[in-house]
């Protein structure tokens, strides 16, 4: 499944009160997935995470508190005895609120890196997984367990699992694909280069693949990390062009070797026009011919695009192949989408079918 079948997998077993076991490997956006869920459920909406690598029994169900009740037996004798109440689980707080699940009607628990879960702790999480409550904290009726997990082939430390837990959940694979990624990354303000770069190599952002040496390699979220080190070292005096450079070095601390080859997505950035350049005059302004430009050049003007500029861009746009205006289009949709509604941009879609179909479809 791809990122929106895992989120109509979450909607639909919440309804179905089915705990739902996410597998796939390391840094494809597993958790980006429940966070979209938890998102689109709007306000007065509980999330909650559980970090099983971390977790041991007693984050896990608890700490066991003393106390004594005193019970009077038919003769009228009064009795003390010790009893046990276990705390309350600092996973049933929501993380935005810090309140506690009883105080929600519908919520989502996560728990994270669930495959490297020591066994004792699996154990315990058997009646959350099963009946939704630990110990004697239950929680409310519209709550939803996500448990999420690396691969026993992704060498991330993932153990045994046991039957009987399996036996009470739903298990899906989730393989990450490019669409649904551009979706969530226009939303979330990722660098425009990494997602041309991501548009342009699949195969290797989305491979699924562990390097067969251990190191740094590229991933969803490995390359989110490239975006972020770019984008605050753009205006900065750092070296663009030097394949040695400190950018480099960085780069490949989160990507591993790919960054050779952003490096060159980089330096081509920095033969293509500005911004600027183009909405001063979207005419004149260079267009590229290599299908790479193009796309970083799509990227960055549907990034940088607002009602101040939109007109010049829409322009400028038109003089690039259909597929590349449809591409401008679908990351504006999602990223700015009052701005599809412009004058600018509905001249521009009445003569492009192409243009149209992809509005229609969003």
């Amino acid at each position: 499944m791809n990122s929106q079948d895992c989120i109509r997998a979450i909607a639909l077993s919440a309804k179905a009160r089915n705990t739902i076991c996410i597998h796939g490997s390391s840094g494809i956006g597993k958790t980006s997935v429940t966070e979209q869920y938890a998102d689109m459920q709007g306000d007065g909406f509980f999330y909650g995470v559980f970090n099983g690598a971390t977790a041991n029994l007693a984050d896990t169900i608890g700490f066991l508190l003393p106390h004594e009740v005193t019970y009077e037996d038919d003769d009228g004798n009064k009795h003390v005895v010790p009893h046990g109440r276990y705390t309350y689980p600092h996973y049933f707080m929501d993380r935005a609120t810090l309140k506690p699940a009883f105080m929600f009607e519908r919520g989502l628990i996560v728990v994270e890196e669930y495959g490297q879960t020591q066994g004792d702790v699996k154990r315990a999480l058997a009646t959350l997984v099963q009946e939704h409550r630990v110990g004697e904290h239950a929680l409310p009726t519209g709550f939803q367990i996500v448990l999420l997990t690396n691969r026993t082939q992704d060498r991330s430390g993932v153990g045994k699992d046991f039957d009987f837990i399996i036996n009470r959940r739903v298990d899906i694979n989730f393989d990450p694909e490019l669409e649904p990624w551009l979706v969530w990354a226009s939303e979330n303000n990722v660098n425009p280069l990494v997602m041309a770069f991501a548009a342009r190599n699949p195969e290797i952002v989305f491979s699924g693949k562990h390097p067969e040496k251990q190191g740094p390699w590229c991933t969803p979220r490995s390359l989110e990390a490239a975006g972020r080190t770019i984008s605050a070292a753009e205006g900065d005096d750092i070296d663009f062009d030097d394949e040695k450079s400190f950018l480099m070095q960085l780069l490949m601390g989160s990507i591993g070797n790919t960054a050779i080859q952003l490096m060159v997505f980089l330096k081509l950035r920095h033969s293509l026009p500005r911004v600027e350049e183009i909405v001063s005059s979207p005419d004149k302004a260079m267009v590229p011919t290599a299908p790479d430009a193009q796309m970083i050049i799509s990227h960055e003007l549907a990034h940088r695009a607002d009602r101040s500029n939109i007109t010049a861009i829409a322009q400028y746009m038109n003089r690039l192949p259909k597929a590349f205006a449809v591409t401008f289009v679908q990351v504006l949709l999602k990223r700015a989408p009052a701005l599809v509604g412009t004058k600018a941009i509905g001249d521009w879609s009445r003569e492009n079918h192409q243009l149209l179909a992809a509005i229609s479809r969003t």
